[in-house]
């Protein structure tokens, strides 16, 4: 079997002379099922091989840098000029995806598993990246790169039991998927996205797109080096992790019994870094038994031995 279809259109949040974007996709299947003996496993089993090309555009008011509504100053109401430094310029996002996959039935249609691995490159991808304080603005809306989602995807599901009037199914999924940032605008290797208390959100070329980075102790080895003046040496933009799960996956098993169906569904993310501000200021504030290390060495030097005056 072989399908295919072509589809432009058009955006009005997108400027005039970027405002069309066009995207055919083409899908090839094969039932080799067809072409073995009718056996008491296989049922049915079907080869697929997808390509297409989607496009996408931004929200509305992106475009012309504009005024917004401040609030009441002295019971009169104001205009703030916005924070986010608009691009007149966008491009719409263009994402190239490839997919291969297996669908197998078996044993009278009992067990149907299904597998797809997949291969997507986005590019002109439109994000909020942050900018320098002094420019005037908090953030600047651009399109950047290249990024790439390598996965594979993996089902199942199992009639357990089967009668006129009840149904009893189990089925499970699993997903992975690894991303990477391939290319930014020209002469950027890092855009900053958000960040809070010295850790950043980036999307940096040659790493996965939301990397989470930090300040640590400046180490040789195993050993922190130390400044004249007693401190910890800093060592930025340390990679902390990345936000995204190593894999998801579900687990469930639904009853139908006449009309109704009851279902029960355990869903997992493995995998993943989180950075917690509430626990960033409490160690500031020096409240957590983890900020507890090193102050009765810090104590006896300063204080006692006055090595740290400074």
């Amino acid at each position: 079997y072989l399908d295919a279809t072509a589809r432009n259109e058009w955006s009005s949040t997108l400027p005039m002379n970027n405002n069309s974007f066009f995207y055919p996709s083409v899908g090839m299947s094969f039932i080799f099922s067809r072409f073995i003996r009718p056996n008491k496993i296989l049922t049915s089993g079907k080869l697929r091989v997808n390509y297409a090309k989607v496009g996408g555009s931004t929200q509305a008011y992106q475009l012309l840098n504009t005024y917004q509504s401040g609030g009441i100053f002295l019971g009169n109401p104001y205009l703030a000029y916005t924070q986010d430094l608009k691009n007149a310029n966008i491009k719409p996002e263009q994402t190239t995806s490839r997919e291969i996959g297996l669908d197998i039935s078996l044993f009278k249609s009992r067990l149907n598993l299904t597998g797809t691995y997949y291969s997507n490159n986005t590019i002109n991808q439109i994000i909020r990246a942050t900018t320098a304080y002094e420019t005037g603005f908090n953030s600047r809306i651009v399109n950047a790169g290249e990024i790439q989602n390598k996965g594979l995807e993996l089902t199942a599901n199992y009639t357990a039991m089967q009668t006129k009037k009840v149904k009893w199914t189990v089925f499970a999924n699993y997903a992975h998927n690894k991303n990477l940032v391939v290319s930014l605008l020209p002469g950027v290797n890092r855009l900053v996205l958000g960040g809070n208390l010295g850790a950043t959100v980036s999307a940096t070329v040659g790493q996965p797109f939301g990397l989470i980075t930090g300040t640590a102790p400046y180490k040789v080895g195993d050993t922190i080096l130390v400044g004249t003046n007693g401190r910890n040496i800093a060592d930025p933009n340390v990679i902390a992790g990345i936000g995204r799960p190593k894999f998801t996956g579900a687990l469930g098993t639904s009853v139908k019994v006449g009309r109704f169906d009851f279902q029960v569904t355990a869903t997992i993310r493995w995998g993943g870094s989180l950075y917690s501000a509430s626990y960033g200021r409490a160690m500031f504030a020096g409240t957590t038994v983890k900020s507890l290390e090193g102050r009765d060495e810090w104590l006896f030097s300063n204080f006692i031995l006055n090595e740290n005056a400074n």
